[in-house]
């Protein structure tokens, strides 16, 4: 718990941080999280046999 809070810590104290890891985070899900490509790769996963 107290590293998690430690880190808590360090991103409260860093709005333009914040900020880049946000637009990071959004351009990464834009990319590679379309409704499409996650319904293939849910499908992919259910209907392998191993």
């Amino acid at each position: 718990f107290a590293s998690f809070a430690a880190g808590l810590d360090v991103l409260l104290g860093a709005p333009h941080r914040n900020q880049s890891m946000g637009q990071s985070g959004r351009a990464y899900v834009l990319a590679n999280c379309q409704w499409s490509d996650v319904a293939q790769r849910a499908a992919s996963a259910l209907l392998r046999d191993d």
